[in-house]
């Protein structure tokens, strides 16, 4: 028997002496001149190690119970607009009030995230979440709602967002401390990727048992969960910044700092892409789900929830290799096969294979995003971390309007197969022309 292990890019095999029967296989890892003899079950463990700061546990518990809420609320949102208009374009409308706060407030919130409390940022940002959910409740229920409701909803949550966003990343390191932030990174992924399965599940029964108010009013709920992880946090420091400095001269430090970093320009470049491109194709779903595939609301919720279980799948294995010398060629691989699975799901009538290219969708998405956020946090440093986490979220939600726009325009001209075709392709070009200009993209770590 021979154990493996890739370590500094060298692949060595190691004679294993035959052990009883009664005692657990055990592997070999030779890493740096050192042998080092570990169980199965404590390098699973190791995937998980994040949780064991308490606070950033009951977040990660917090922010599982929240996602899951405003992903039923996402499908609900997606079939009670179109029902209200019967228009793809305004499929794309909505998500875009919500992206467009994101787009002219997320610097802000980064600017903030560096000065003030993060917790505090977060407890009102999560507050004005749950009411903006809430409210929506009430309407359905007294059927009031309209598509400007909607609309101003969806652009106050986006204002929240643009708050919450660069709060929760930076506090990350807070919480578990540089070690362990790119296993909390894949942990928080695979929490959002979970709920991304369980919500549309939750969502898809609770439409058939009850009507579309209650995904509103569950997803309110939810958002109690975070508020109370973020009250049983004490103890993190408030990270002022140099007083009387102003806001627009953090912004400039920030930029200025990424005027000679040319890799992380790249990658926030990819993530801009990314943003106009692939993800807005969500938006056009309930397109597929109803006319293109026929199978419904309750296959609307199939699609999304089959994209979740990818993406947990995806989460799983990089929770489990929190550690990888080739994170950037996995990263290019995974954005490059992103745009195939786009160029797919545009080609497929058939419901059976659709869902099967939304689970490998949602499996390169997370790779996709999950590694590009990781190189670009190992790559700032600690007093711009806000800020520069803020030009990330600008270029990964801020485009969102525009994509959006894009999605609903492309789909309502040319029909949604055409749409997410066209964007695949031109995500893939993105990919290569960006990894032939910067080359140090494929050796990232």
């Amino acid at each position: 028997m021979a154990g493996a292990s890739r370590c500094g890019g060298t692949l060595a095999f190691m004679p294993v002496r035959r052990r009883r029967k009664c005692r657990p296989q055990r592997f070999v890892l030779r890493c740096g001149g050192m042998v080092t003899d570990a169980s199965l079950a404590s390098r699973l463990l190791a995937g998980f190690r994040a949780l064991r700061h308490a606070g950033y546990r009951r977040l990660w518990i917090g922010s599982l119970l929240s996602n899951t809420g405003s992903f039923m609320q996402m499908v609900a949102q997606g079939w009670l607009v179109y029902q209200l208009t019967d228009s793809a374009f305004m499929l794309g409308l909505v998500p875009c009030c919500a992206a467009l706060p994101i787009t002219l407030l997320t610097p802000l919130g980064g600017a903030a995230a560096d000065r003030h409390d993060r917790r505090r940022i977060l407890l009102v940002s999560q507050s004005v979440m749950t009411a903006a959910a809430l409210i929506l409740a009430v309407m359905i229920w007294t059927q009031t709602v309209t598509i400007w409701a909607i609309l101003a909803m969806s652009t106050l949550t986006g204002v929240a967002v643009a708050f919450n966003n660069p709060a929760y990343q930076a506090l990350l390191l807070e919480l578990v401390g540089r070690d362990d932030l790119p296993n909390a990174i894949a942990l928080s992924s695979l929490a959002f990727n979970a709920s991304r399965l369980l919500g549309p599940t939750l969502a898809a029964a609770t439409l058939t048992a009850a009507d579309i108010g209650w995904c509103y009013f569950l997803n309110g709920l939810s958002f109690f969960a975070v508020i109370i992880a973020l009250w049983r946090i004490r103890d993190l420091p408030a990270r002022e910044m140099k007083a009387g400095m102003a806001l627009l001269e953090n912004l400039r430090d920030a930029l200025r700092f990424l005027g000679g970093q040319p890799v992380m320009r790249a990658l926030l470049l990819l993530t801009a892409a990314y943003s106009l491109l692939c993800f807005p194709q969500m938006s056009v779903l309930p397109v597929f789900a109803r006319d293109v595939l026929g199978i419904g609301a309750d296959g609307l919720g199939w699609m999304v929830s089959c994209f979740g279980a990818g993406g947990v799948l995806s989460s799983l294995i990089l929770a489990l290799l929190s550690e990888v010398p080739w994170r950037g060629r996995l990263y290019l691989a995974s954005a490059v096969s992103l745009a195939l699975m786009l160029v797919l799901l545009g080609l497929s009538r058939n419901p059976a294979l659709s869902l099967t290219l939304m689970t490998l969708l949602g499996a390169a998405h997370v790779q996709t995003v999950v590694n590009n956020n990781t190189m670009l946090q190992r790559l700032m440093p600690d007093d711009l971390r806000g800020r520069l986490l803020s030009l990330h979220f600008l270029a990964f939600l801020g485009l969102m309007p525009l994509g959006n726009l894009l999605a609903g325009t492309l789909a309502h001209h040319l029909g949604a197969q055409r749409s997410v075709m066209i964007t695949g392709v031109c995500f893939a070009l993105c990919v290569v022309v960006a990894s032939l200009r910067q080359p140090k993209l494929r050796t990232l770590a």
